[in-house]
């Protein structure tokens, strides 16, 4: 099992204390398994092929955050993966 943490910046802090509780063995973070130098997209696509599940952490920050974002993403773009969703209000 290999979980994709989905979320906005603003809600980093307690994405963060997730991943700390699951673990970085079972998890994909953007600020830890991204490094310096490496491209972000691709990274990122990696991650969403290796993951087994998905967990979004939604909140009205990151709603607010997609008004005229150009983030094209959508639960179809995580293909067969478990998707969960999580409300941070």
């Amino acid at each position: 099992m290999r979980i994709f943490l989905s979320y906005s910046g603003h809600d980093a802090a307690i994405v963060t204390e997730v991943w700390e509780r699951l673990g970085p063995q079972v998890t994909w973070l953007d600020k830890a398994d991204i490094d310096l130098g490496d491209i972000i997209l691709e990274k990122i696509a990696a991650g969403i092929e290796e993951a087994t599940d998905l967990l979004l952490f939604w909140s009205k920050r990151a709603q607010a955050n997609l008004h005229g974002s150009k983030s094209s993403c959508t639960w179809g773009s995580f293909g067969s993966l478990n998707k969960v969703g999580a409300s941070l209000e």
